[in-house]
C-alpha cells in the first residue's frame, strides 16, 4: 500500500519524464477503502448497512489504486530506461527494496506474534499454514481449501498485491511500450476469461471455485482498469480513453453492477462484480487525484481522512485482530472476577453491535498509530536512501 501519487505529464510524455507527486486526495480514498472492509467484518449483523459488498468494494478499491499507482512509477522509469537515464535491472531492484522496506516489515511482525496465539476462531490455522502466509500465498491456500473465515482471513488481499508486486514490474519493463496499451488490455480480459473458466470448468482444473476472486488472476482486471489511467497519464498527457472518459466507463461500472447485485452466487456475478467497481473506482480516483470531486474533496482532504489514509495499511492488516483480541481480554477478565466473587467485569462483553464497533475502532486507531509511528513510519522512511 503506497504513498499516493500524481502525474504532472508533460505536453511531450513520451519523450519528457513526468514528475510524480503526491496527492494527499488519494490518502481519503484509501481511508473510505479501508472503513468499508471494518463496516463488512464488524457489522456483519447489520443487513441493511451491507446489502451492498462492502468489503470487495474496499478491497476492489485498494487493488484499483495499486495498479494505478504502481504503474505510473514503473511506467515513468520505463521512460528513463528508454532514455538510457537508468538501467532495468536498477530500476526493479530499487522497486522491490522499496516494496520490501513498506510491506514485509509489519506482515512479518503481525504473522510471528500471532503464530504463537492460540486462535481458536480461525477455520485456517496459522501456525499448521505457516509457509503459505511466510510465502504470501494464503490466497491460493484459502481456495485450495474452500474456506477462509477467521481472524486471518483477510490476509489473502495482501497476498494477492505482493504477487502482482512481484508479477507487474517485470511485465511493463519488459513488453514493448509500442505495445504497453494493449497488454494492459489483454491483463483486464485475461482475468474476466480466468474467472469464467474456473467458475464454469474449475472442478475439472482444481478444488473448487467458489473462492475465485482471491486468485491474483482474478484480480487483474482491477489491476489492470488502475494501470490503464497510470498509461494514459504518462504516455497519452492525461487526454487518453481513460482519462477523458471516465464518467462513461463509471456508468457502465453502475449499470452493472446494479444488474448483478440481486444475483449473487451465479457465474455472472462473480465474473463481474469486480469489473464493475473497478470501474466505477477509476472514475472516482481520477478525480480525486486532480482535484475535481467538489464535495467530496472535502471529505477526502479532511484532516482525519488523510490521517486514515496514510496508516491504512496498519488498519487493514490488524483489524481482524481487535475483535477477536478484546473477546480475549474479556473472557479473562471475567474468569478473574469469578475466582475472586465480584460482580463486575473490568472489561466488559460489547453486546451491541455499534458500541462496539466504536470501541474497536477506538483500539484499532490507538494500535494501529503505534504501529505507524514506532515502527512502520521509522522504516519506511529509509526509502529516501534508495532513489531511482
Amino acid at each position: 500500500m503506497t504513498s499516493p501519487i500524481h502525474s504532472q505529464a508533460s505536453n511531450q510524455g513520451k519523450t519528457h519524464t513526468p514528475v510524480l507527486k503526491y496527492m494527499p486526495q488519494l490518502d481519503g480514498l484509501r481511508a473510505i477503502a479501508v472503513l468499508l472492509v471494518m463496516v463488512h467484518h464488524w457489522l456483519r449483523e447489520v443487513e441493511w448497512i451491507n446489502f451492498l459488498p462492502n468489503g470487495a468494494i474496499g478491497v476492489d478499491m485498494f487493488f484499483v489504486l495499486s495498479g494505478f499507482l504502481i504503474s505510473q512509477i514503473l511506467l515513468v522509469e520505463k521512460q528513463k530506461i528508454q532514455q538510457g537515464a537508468v538501467s532495468r535491472g536498477r530500476v526493479l531492484k530499487i522497486f522491490y527494496l522499496r516494496r520490501t522496506l513498506r510491506i514485509f516489515p509489519i506482515y512479518y511482525l503481525v504473522i510471528f506474534a500471532f503464530v504463537l496465539i492460540p486462535a481458536p476462531y480461525n477455520k485456517t490455522d496459522l501456525a499448521d499454514n505457516f509457509p503459505w502466509f511466510l510465502a504470501y500465498a494464503s490466497n491460493i491456500l484459502y481456495y485450495i481449501q474452500q474456506s477462509f473465515d477467521g481472524v486471518i482471513s483477510h490476509l489473502w488481499s495482501l497476498a494477492a498485491e505482493e504477487q502482482f508486486y512481484l508479477i507487474w514490474p517485470l511485465a511493463i519493463l519488459l513488453v514493448p511500450a509500442s505495445w504497453l496499451r494493449q497488454f494492459i488490455w489483454g491483463a483486464i480480459g485475461f482475468s474476466i476469461g480466468f474467472k469464467v473458466i474456473l467458475l464454469v470448468w474449475g472442478d475439472i482444473f482444481w478444488a473448487g471455485t467458489e473462492l475465485v476472486a482471491l486468485l491474483t488472476p482474478s484480480c487483474f482486471d482491477a489491476f489492470g482498469i488502475g494501470a490503464l489511467l497510470a498509461y494514459s497519464r504518462i504516455y497519452e498527457n492525461g487526454k487518453g480513453l481513460v482519462s477523458s472518459y471516465s464518467h462513461l466507463f463509471a456508468l457502465v461500472g453502475l449499470a452493472i453492477f446494479v444488474g448483478i447485485i440481486f444475483i449473487p452466487q451465479t457465474v455472472l456475478y462473480h465474473t463481474l462484480l469486480r469489473t464493475s467497481i473497478s470501474l466505477i473506482a477509476i472514475y472516482l480516483i481520477d478525480q480525486a487525484s486532480l482535484g475535481r470531486l467538489k464535495v467530496g474533496n472535502t471529505l477526502l482532504m479532511n484532516p482525519m481522512m488523510r490521517y486514515l489514509g496514510r496508516i491504512s495499511y496498519g488498519l487493514y492488516l490488524l483489524h481482524q485482530f481487535v475483535p477477536w483480541g478484546y473477546r480475549q481480554v474479556h473472557y479473562m477478565a471475567a474468569g478473574f472476577s469469578a475466582s475472586r466473587g465480584y460482580d463486575w467485569i473490568l472489561v466488559p462483553k460489547l453486546d451491541n453491535v455499534w458500541i462496539a464497533f466504536c470501541i474497536h475502532f477506538l483500539i484499532l486507531l490507538g494500535v494501529a498509530s503505534l504501529s505507524w509511528f514506532c515502527f512502520e513510519k521509522p522504516i519506511n522512511q529509509l526509502k529516501r536512501h534508495i532513489t531511482y
